[in-house]
């Protein structure tokens, strides 16, 4: 599909095939978790969360716009823009965005807070795959289903990506973590659209601040947010909890995962433990980062004789972004270890005849060489500034 002599799309055939092929992975699994047959030797579940969740993790980590790209979940929630919301878009101008009723004020909603419920969500569901989706096919089953209705839904009911994508996606919020230096910079492939005033092909109509599609997200943020601070809203403060928080969440996470710490029996009494497990891993983490981001902004006070209230300095801001890059790779090797054990010790016997030296050999590789690879991204992002076009921190 062309405008005056530009490709709407820039190699979409490329990136029909990558998200087709997703689709086609994902109806893979429903099939697999519907009639319990096994695919290469591997269950429903086994394919979606021991192979392919590590996958997903990975990209989003070494190239977000990757995977926003390609995402299943994402293509999913843009059918009603792709059919009728980009033509309508391109016939009416900006004022196709407009919204009114109850969709004017749930879009207001989602625009500001919808971030902060992808962490909630993401914070309730993940501890759940311990006792029931990891275990339990028709569990999972549910989950996703639940997962792709909701994301058709709130995808239809607003503009291109605001409705699921940069919102209530319960993977958006750690996505953004993930995504805070990535190795591999991909062009947003998904929003593009022939701009009515301009006459020329835009990549962005604006459906949501701070997206990480755009450029400059933190700018975009900024755009949205004049009537206030963003240190005095309650993203920023959910922001800080959120990632100071998650090393602890993934620990907490993986020890069950591993059978390291086990739930005792009953149902409910095991995910009251679940829970409080994870609110006291999540707690001392975040206690840490934020008695670490004290102790910077002192030093940052020191430095420059005192800051402005409502101000933040050149180097404090450096130094958070230190401290955020410092978390991210601490829990993103907790990750790519416990992955990369299950992979070893669970996909490849089924594949491969392994002694315990080779397999025990292939799994120090792995997180060697991922150790080195998370250290060289931290070292990059080092000395990066908070300018625009400095760096991309993908945040709220």
């Amino acid at each position: 599909m062309k405008h005056a002599g530009l490709s709407l799309y820039p190699r979409q055939p490329l990136w029909f095939l990558l998200r087709a092929s997703a689709l086609v992975v994902i109806g893979t699994i429903f099939f697999l978790l519907v009639t319990g047959k096994k695919l290469f030797g591997l269950s429903g579940l086994e394919l979606f969360w021991v192979v392919l969740m590590p996958i997903a993790v990975l990209t989003m980590y070494f190239a977000p716009l990757l995977w926003r790209n390609v995402c299943p979940l994402s293509t999913v929630s843009l059918w009603h823009w792709s059919l009728f919301g980009r033509r309508r878009l391109e016939r009416e101008g900006m004022s196709a965005r407009i919204l009114t009723g109850w969709r004017a004020e749930a879009h207001a909603f989602l625009t500001k807070n919808g971030l902060i419920v992808s962490a909630i969500l993401f914070w309730i569901i993940v501890p759940l795959r311990i006792p029931f989706f990891n275990s339990e096919a028709q569990a999972t089953l549910w989950l996703l289903a639940l997962v792709f209705l909701a994301a058709a839904v709130f995808g239809s009911l607003f503009p291109v990506k605001s409705g699921w994508c940069t919102s209530i996606c319960p993977v958006a919020a750690v996505e953004k973590v993930y995504g805070l230096n990535p190795a591999v910079r991909v062009k947003n492939n998904r929003c593009h659209y022939r701009n009515k005033e301009t006459a020329a092909v835009a990549s962005c109509s604006g459906c949501s601040f701070n997206c990480g599609d755009v450029v400059e997200p933190e700018h975009a943020y900024w755009q949205a947010e004049k009537g206030g601070l963003f240190h005095d809203t309650i993203n920023a403060e959910m922001r800080k909890v959120f990632i100071g928080s998650f090393p602890g969440f993934i620990l907490a996470f993986y020890l069950y995962a591993s059978k390291i710490l086990v739930l005792p029996d009953g149902l409910v009494e095991g995910v009251l433990v679940l829970y409080m497990t994870f609110a006291a891993f999540m707690g001392i983490s975040a206690l840490i980062y934020l008695l670490a981001k004290r102790r910077l902004r002192a030093g940052a006070e020191r430095r420059e004789g005192g800051m402005t209230p409502g101000t933040v300095s050149l180097s404090y801001a450096v130094s958070k972004r230190r401290l955020d890059m410092v978390f991210l790779t601490v829990a993103i090797n907790v990750i790519a270890g416990f992955a990369f054990n299950s992979i070893v010790g669970k996909v490849l016997p089924k594949w491969f005849a392994l002694t315990p030296e080779t397999g025990t050999a292939i799994l120090a590789s792995l997180i060697a060489v991922f150790f080195l690879a998370s250290l060289y991204s931290l070292r990059n992002a080092w000395n990066e500034g908070p300018m625009p076009g400095q760096y991309r921190p993908s945040w709220w």
